[in-house]
Order: C-alpha cells, then structure tokens, then sequence
C-alpha cells in the first residue's frame, strides 16, 4: 500500500528570519539521506518539496462554482513543506518511516494512506477532473507512467 508521508511545520513562519545556512545544509543532507534509504529499501515512489504557499493557487468549490485563490492562505496556520510517497506493508510501517524524517522544531508529518485508483491498464495511480471542459469527469493516465497522456471519458453515472 501507498501511503503520503507529508511535511509540515505549525508555523508558516513568515514573520522569523530563516534558519543558519549550516543549519539548513544539514536538514537538506538529512533528507538526501533518508530518501537513499527509502531506495535502497526499495520504498520510495516519489518525494519532493514544495514551493511556498505563496506561489500556489487552491481550487474550492463554493456554492456550485469552481473558486480560485492565490496564495498565500492567511486562514492557514501550518506551512506545507514537501512529501514522500513510499511503498508499505503496513502503516505501523510507514509510521516508522515518518519518524526518520529530519524535522525542525514545530515540524510534522501527517501519515496517509492513498487509495488506490485500480484502472485496468493504467497502474494504480490516475487523475480525475474536468480536463476539457464538457462538465463531465475525466482520467488522465499518470504523467510518469505514459509519454503522452490522453483523456479517457467518464462513462458512469451520464445521463
């Protein structure tokens, strides 16, 4: 089973100054660590960090309209900084994983096992939204998996 290891801190920490250079080096070095670990093992399936929620946008659904909002997120007190996605027996497993992941102080990691989209032919993993517009949903077979990916039509629940 999948699950999401993701990172995080209680503060955005906007208004304090960063961390030592020193200091960071070895958080990052840290990470390098651990995901050659995670590989090494065999677990690891993606990783990456985030940008600030200052470079992001968040899609809601308000009232039957699609919103859209740049960041930053003033009514979000925690800062997402980045993920692992690895490969587990069982979460008691992953839990364990999580623990290994270098943290600052206040820093998180929130352990979530993925559901698996299981699509007969297009791996464990998929993306559903309205790619084209129509107003009906569509899958998008994963981006890593296939050089050029095509929109499959929703065929359930039309009409």
């Amino acid at each position: 089973m999948r699950y999401m290891l993701l990172i995080g801190s209680d503060d955005k920490m906007q208004d304090q100054a960063p961390p030592p250079k020193a200091q960071m080096e070895a958080m990052i070095q840290g990470h390098m660590r651990f995901a050659e670990e995670l590989h090494a093992k065999g677990k690891m399936v993606s990783a990456d960090r985030l940008r600030p929620d200052s470079d992001a946008s968040r899609v809601r659904m308000k009232a039957g309209q699609r919103q859209v909002m740049d960041g930053p997120f003033a009514e979000t007190k925690e800062a997402l900084g980045g993920f692992y996605l690895i490969e587990c027996d069982t979460k008691d497993e992953a839990v364990e994983w999580a623990k290994k992941i270098p943290l600052g102080d206040g820093g998180f990691v929130d352990v979530a096992p993925a559901m698996g989209m299981d699509v007969p032919g297009y791996g464990a993993t998929a993306v559903w939204g309205d790619f084209d517009n129509d107003g009906w949903p569509d899958l998008f077979r994963p981006y890593y998996a296939y050089a050029a990916p095509e929109p499959i039509p929703y065929v359930g629940m039309q009409g």
